[in-house]
């Protein structure tokens, strides 16, 4: 039994929250709060398997009450936010550094669709069985060292050519890996990046931009018909997929979901393959589900270097869990063992 706590200051949107587990025979509601306070004292006292917390809330805030349960009580969190309060500042991101795991967009009318209600219970059931652990205090991410052990774990060179472009897919927990990703890596990249991430459009632009406040990489939208350039990484924007089209041209695709995902990160990879060859690097970070693994396996198939978040350090191990299942990874390791090894295949200096 799944023991939920919902916190948000509005009767309504609990009430509504509360209904999407009636006849669902694995959840059990254990508590309401109405704001960040009562959040932490009703974690202490219900210890809950997962929490639906609001953001802007009276009293206590959810940022607040994010950094106090994750302290005291660690427990799965997941954000329950409008997009339009979102763009007052980027809360729901500032939430998911602080140890939130991912966002999930109240509806526009209530009650939950049917679809939309089935896809919120599979995530929630999936965020539920998260191990989550006290956050230690934030400090700045130093440059990764290159690690002489990468030799061991991914292919050598053999004379390969140095990869024209970097394919990432990311799903459930990728905002905080990428994150911190951006930050262990140099400040100019001479190649570009094509990233899959699974994220509502409705929450992109202010991904965008929590992102970009940490990196001199042109964090963006792909636009059809783009030509990609160095130090530019092209997120694939709503539901489209992202493909790259001879000579490095970005082509949007209203094609339909694979893996049940629109965007797709396999779809990526496999375009890569057709336009690079075996010039590239792809890496499959943290995420549920399979999306991306196949793709990179293609890669890894063809030539390529190919990358895997590891276990301990992602949020979710379905996607890289899938491509390491397949042999698909040709190097497994924690995001900053992956920013080092991003630097030696790319030839960086740190």
């Amino acid at each position: 039994m799944i023991k939920v706590l919902i916190i948000d200051d509005s009767s309504f949107i609990r009430t509504q929250v509360r209904s999407l587990f009636e006849g669902e025979h694995d959840f059990m509601v254990i508590g309401e709060g109405k704001d960040g306070s009562e959040a932490v004292t009703l974690t202490k006292q219900f210890k809950p398997d997962i929490i639906i917390l609001d953001v802007e809330m009276p009293n206590m805030d959810g940022l607040q009450a994010i950094e106090q349960i994750m302290d005291e009580l660690p427990t799965p969190i997941v954000l329950h936010t409008s997009s339009t309060i979102s763009r007052k500042r980027n809360l729901p991101f500032e939430g998911i550094q602080k140890g939130a795991l991912d966002i999930l967009e109240k509806p526009s009318i209530y009650p939950y669709e049917n679809g939309m209600k089935k896809d919120v219970l599979n995530k929630l059931r999936v965020f539920a069985g998260i191990k989550v652990f006290k956050r230690p205090k934030p400090k700045p991410l130093a440059v990764a060292e290159p690690v002489e052990e990468i030799a061991t774990n991914a292919y050598s060179d053999n004379g390969a050519n140095i990869p024209k472009v970097l394919a990432i897919a990311a799903s459930t927990g990728g905002p905080k890996a990428l994150y911190d990703l951006f930050q262990l890596l140099p400040p100019f990249l001479p190649f570009p990046i094509l990233l899959v991430q699974h994220i509502s459009g409705t929450f992109l632009e202010n991904f965008i931009s929590w992102l970009q406040n940490i990196t001199q990489v042109n964090i963006k939208a792909a636009r059809d018909g783009e030509q990609i350039a160095a130090n530019n990484c092209y997120l694939s924007p709503g539901a489209y997929h992202l493909t790259v089209k001879s000579p490095g041209i970005i082509q949007l695709q209203d094609s339909p979901s694979v893996n049940s995902c629109k965007p797709s990160a396999d779809v990526l990879f496999e375009s890569i393959v057709k336009v690079y060859g075996r010039n590239a690097l792809g890496i499959v970070l943290t995420g549920i589900g399979e999306d991306g693994a196949r793709g990179l396996l293609k890669m890894k198939e063809f030539g390529n270097h190919t990358v895997a978040q590891d276990k301990d350090s992602s949020v979710a191990f379905g996607m890289p869990g899938k491509a390491i299942e397949l042999n698909a990874a040709g190097y497994v390791g924690s995001i900053r063992d992956i920013a080092a090894h991003i630097q030696k295949q790319f030839h960086l200096s740190a």
